[in-house]
């Protein structure tokens, strides 16, 4: 009986107690509604759908002829979103995560002094759906990259606001009579980390993590918008898609954090629009994540 059989033999077996051995992990998978095993000339492959109580369980055990055996588990019981987690052993073996949802608070530094940005009102949001572990630098950090969605907002409250006119983005006085809500800038960016990650798992089943690098903005899109009222005109709302926002522009990243939950910190040394045709300031954001 060779290597291959036996670990069928084994997945069937396991199987009937209900319970799936991960490579390091022992993971017990009560009543599931279906087992697949898939053996080819180079893999062999067992799938355990569904579980008592949820019915989106999924669970994937592949070994290779190379030696990697990797681990899928996505444990979403209301929808098939990619929110999947992979452990993975050999050069690439960690837990691969990359922050699908990030909300945090942006602000803008080194920006001219009567540009008041309140920063408790400026607003960052991101989602990264796609990530890609990358090989290992010791026997704790591994590389990874990936692919995201990211709006920052930068929004000011005070007396001054932001004003296109001349082919120019500008700082601007209210009218003396006006009653002031907002004026923002908007910045919609394609994101691509290159971080490297520290992983620390302990006995007691958390794993704390620690990355920092680079991320990669392809700024896309950027808006302006100002709203006001005046006593004798009424609802005043000032809005531009033309703001000489740059088009590339990297940031320093870094998050750390305790299982699915941590903090982040990204600084912009770039500036956000063009100098000769804007306010010229560069941004720092602070938040928190939830990652699978």
């Amino acid at each position: 009986m060779n290597f291959k059989q036996i670990f069928a033999v084994w997945s069937l077996y396991s199987a009937s107690l209900c319970t799936i051995m991960a490579t390091s992990d022992t993971i017990t998978v009560k009543q599931p509604e279906r087992i697949i095993i898939t053996e080819t000339d180079s893999t062999l492959k067992v799938r355990v759908e569904g579980r008592e109580g949820n019915k989106d369980y999924l669970l994937e055990r592949e070994h290779t002829d190379n030696g990697n055996i990797i681990v899928r588990e996505s444990n979403w019981s209301t929808s098939n979103l990619p929110f999947i987690r992979q452990r993975i052993q050999g050069r690439y073996a960690g837990d691969g995560h990359m922050p699908l949802f990030m909300l945090g608070f942006v602000n803008a530094l080194n920006s001219p002094d009567n540009m008041d940005v309140n920063m408790e009102a400026s607003v960052e949001m991101g989602f990264y759906p796609i990530y890609v572990n990358g090989p290992r630098l010791g026997r704790h950090v591994r590389l990874f990259t990936g692919l995201g969605f990211d709006w920052r907002n930068w929004r000011m409250t005070g007396n001054m606001r932001f004003l296109r006119q001349d082919n120019k983005v500008s700082l601007a006085a209210y009218p003396a009579d006006a009653d002031i809500k907002f004026s923002r800038i908007k910045v919609f960016s394609i994101s691509i980390p290159l971080l490297a990650e520290l992983q620390l798992k302990f006995s007691s089943g958390y794993t704390f993590w620690w990355n920092a690098g680079a991320m990669l903005d392809i700024n896309t899109y950027g808006s302006l918008k100002t709203r006001y009222t005046l006593p004798s005109e009424g609802k005043q709302k000032d809005f531009s898609k033309h703001i000489y926002h740059v088009p590339l522009t990297a940031d320093i990243f870094t998050s750390a954090g305790i299982n699915n939950i941590g903090l982040y910190m990204r600084y912009s040394p770039c500036h956000v629009l063009e100098e000769a045709s804007a306010p010229s300031f560069t941004s720092l954001s602070v938040g928190v994540m939830i990652n699978f």
